[in-house]
C-alpha cells in the first residue's frame, strides 16, 4: 500500500466514523421524538445506518486497497507463481506455474466498469441497468449497487464512497451465499483524477439493480 492509498484510507475511515456517529445521533432523536416521525425518514436512516457499517467493515478489511498483479492479464484471470511472501495482499489465483488466463476471450463474458464521474455521480458502463447515478448525500457521499450474474447464486455488491476521491470495495451480495469468483481490478482512472477504476469481467446477461444511495435520485 503507497503512502497516499494509506492517507486515503486514513480519511475514508474517519469520514465513515463521522457519518455513522450522525446517523445514530439521528435515529436517537427520532426515537425521543414526542411527535409523530414519517416511516419513510425512519427507514431511510436505518438503511443508510446498515450501508456505513457495511461500508466500514470493508474499509478496515483494505480489499479496495491491495496491490494488482502486474503480470494480470487484461480481463481476464490468471494464475500466479509470485512467493509466499507476497500472497497476503495479492488478491488473484495463486498456483505456481506460468502466468495464464483462465477464461478464454469468448463473447459470454463481459467487462463492467464502475467508476466516479464527479464528485456526486458514479457512472456504470458494459451492463443491463448501467447508467450515471445522483448519490449526493449529508455528510458522506456513498453508493451501493447489486451485480447478479447469470443465476441468482452469483452476485456481487460494490461499494463507492467519495471523500475527495472515489474509493470502491466489493462484497458479496448475501451473507449465505459465496462471493462470484469474477477477475476484479481496482486500477487508477486513466482520465478522472478523483477516481479509482473498477473493472470487473462477468458473465453475460449480469445486470445492475438494488442501486441505493445516500441521498439524491437512483
Amino acid at each position: 500500500m503507497t503512502d497516499k492509498q494509506s492517507k486515503a484510507r486514513e480519511y475514508v475511515l474517519a469520514d465513515l466514523v463521522d457519518a455513522t456517529n450522525e446517523v445514530d445521533d439521528a435515529m436517537n432523536l427520532l426515537t425521543e421524538a414526542r411527535y409523530p416521525v414519517p416511516a419513510a425518514l425512519t427507514a431511510h436512516l436505518q438503511a443508510a445506518r446498515e450501508q456505513l457499517a457495511a461500508a466500514l467493515t470493508i474499509a478496515k478489511q483494505g480489499d479496495a486497497y491491495r496491490p494488482r498483479c502486474a503480470h494480470q492479464c487484461p480481463n481476464h484471470a490468471h494464475t500466479c507463481d509470485r512467493t509466499p511472501t507476497h500472497l497476503s495482499d495479492h488478491r488473484d489465483q495463486q498456483q505456481k506455474g506460468t502466468h495464464t488466463c483462465s477464461w478464454p476471450n469468448e463473447p459470454d463474458h463481459i467487462t463492467i466498469r464502475i467508476s466516479g464521474g464527479s464528485d456526486d455521480l458514479v457512472e456504470v458502463e458494459g451492463c443491463e441497468g448501467a447508467d450515471e447515478f445522483n448519490c449526493w448525500g449529508i455528510g458522506l457521499t456513498g453508493w451501493r449497487g447489486d451485480l447478479i450474474g447469470g443465476t441468482d447464486t452469483e452476485t456481487l455488491r460494490i461499494y463507492a464512497i467519495y471523500n475527495g476521491i472515489w474509493t470502491f470495495a466489493a462484497t458479496a451480495s448475501d451473507e449465505s451465499l459465496p462471493m462470484p469468483d469474477w477477475p476484479i481490478r481496482i486500477t487508477d482512472h486513466p482520465d478522472v483524477g478523483h477516481s479509482a477504476l473498477v473493472e470487473i469481467d462477468a458473465p453475460a446477461g449480469t445486470r445492475l439493480t438494488n442501486v441505493t444511495a445516500l441521498g439524491g435520485d437512483r
